[in-house]
């Protein structure tokens, strides 16, 4: 085994050593998996809340509001055992009423209002649906208040496949951060509430990526964007290769040979130590009035491994593997 898997196994937080064990490393998945929920990531993210289990900042206040306590942004570790920890955070997102659970955001400011028309086309943030319909379906939280969010996504989808929040008339084409999220979100509601509409919906997000080799320009071929090309985490809302092949992977859609190339650059990126940087960050310490993290997400820059990173691009590849050995389905 490489020297920094093994230290990460030995050192690293739960999390992570729950992730590397899903990728078939340090044991035993579900026996990692109870010791998440005492985990320093969750003890961190959980550090903010009121005695009654509310969230002072307003609910997408980057990254300490409630809408960013999400443990499927930060963490993608965390277990449906942790429920409990992060229902407040979470049921706001499930239709409740405004100011029940979190407080401090208005829930009719982000899905009950209309949806915004310019130019023929919806624009709304998708991906505050996307991340909502993600956490709560992963944490075993979800009812049937679920489905209005996972609905307005399906209405308000663009005929590429995406969406987009731009304001601009001559915006034409979907946003590859507005559309991975909402991606994950009807993935999962699709696969646990059994929607048809919602796993159409996937498949035409997916293509969104797949058409472009989750990095490309159709019309050039050139690269979108060079942080698209980075490994950061977490991601948030933002767009990276390794969070797209996660989101493909949750989705089975890495069976694709239109993830291959994306799929070699990942591999490309690890160390001699066998861990992967996380090349750049979108977070900050908790001195920074902005983009404030209540959790320490490990070292930034390409001269060391990072063991967040580390376990997802190993998880990522183990899948990669397993789904070429399956094959596509018949």
């Amino acid at each position: 085994m490489e020297p920094f898997v093994e230290l990460v196994l030995r050192e690293g937080v739960r999390s992570t050593r729950y992730t590397l064990a899903l990728a078939g490393l340090g044991g035993d998945g579900a026996a990692r998996s109870a010791s998440v929920r005492r985990s320093e990531s969750v003890a961190a993210l959980l550090s903010e809340r009121g005695h009654d289990g509310r969230v002072a900042e307003h609910t997408d206040t980057k990254w300490t509001g409630a809408h960013w306590y999400s443990p499927r942004s930060p963490t993608s570790a965390i277990d449906r055992g942790t429920r409990r920890c992060f229902r407040c955070a979470t049921r706001f997102w499930s239709g409740c009423s405004t100011n029940d659970g979190c407080g401090g955001g208005a829930v009719d400011d982000v899905y009950l209002a209309p949806i915004l028309m310019i130019a023929g086309r919806a624009r709304i943030h998708a991906s505050l649906e996307g991340n909502a319909l993600d956490a709560v379906l992963a944490l075993g939280l979800a009812d049937q208040r679920v489905d209005a969010p996972a609905a307005r996504l399906v209405e308000s989808q663009w005929a590429d496949g995406g969406w987009n929040c731009d304001r601009t008339p001559s915006a034409s084409h979907s946003s590859f951060e507005e559309t991975l999220l909402p991606l994950r979100g009807l993935i999962w509601h699709a696969r646990d509430r059994g929607s048809r509409a919602s796993g159409d919906a996937a498949r035409r997000a997916a293509e969104v990526f797949l058409q472009r080799s989750l990095f490309r320009r159709r019309s050039t071929g050139s690269v979108v964007a060079p942080d698209f090309v980075e490994l950061h985490y977490p991601c948030y809302w933002h767009y990276d290769l390794l969070f797209a092949l996660k989101v493909l992977a949750e989705g089975g859609f890495l069976d694709d040979r239109r993830c291959d190339e994306a799929i070699a650059l990942i591999r490309s990126k690890q160390r001699r130590d066998g861990g992967f940087p996380a090349e750049a960050g979108f977070w900050a310490g908790p001195g920074s009035k902005s983009r404030r993290s209540l959790v320490n997400w490990g070292p930034t820059g390409k001269t060391r491994s990072n063991e967040f990173v580390t376990a997802d691009a190993l998880w990522v590849l183990q899948q990669a593997r397993c789904a070429r050995r399956a094959g596509p389905p018949e």
